[in-house]
């Protein structure tokens, strides 16, 4: 799955890049976050997308 995205390290041994996709109800990728030292840059930048987007891909459920 890392491959398919992207996310994937071209060194053996190492573990994928830190990424956060966020997928749309309409299954549409809408936005990527990527950040090896900034963890919290992830959710906030997803909620920034999702917000932007309406929320509507969101259910109405907030950060899961």
């Amino acid at each position: 799955m890392a491959a398919a995205y992207g996310a994937q390290r071209n060194l053996p041994g190492l573990p994928p890049r830190r990424s956060t996709f966020v997928i749309g109800s309409d299954q549409r990728v809408r936005g990527v976050i990527r950040s090896e030292l900034r963890m919290e840059a992830h959710a906030d930048e997803a909620l920034r997308i999702l917000a932007v987007d309406g929320g509507a891909d969101a259910g109405g459920t907030g950060p899961a």
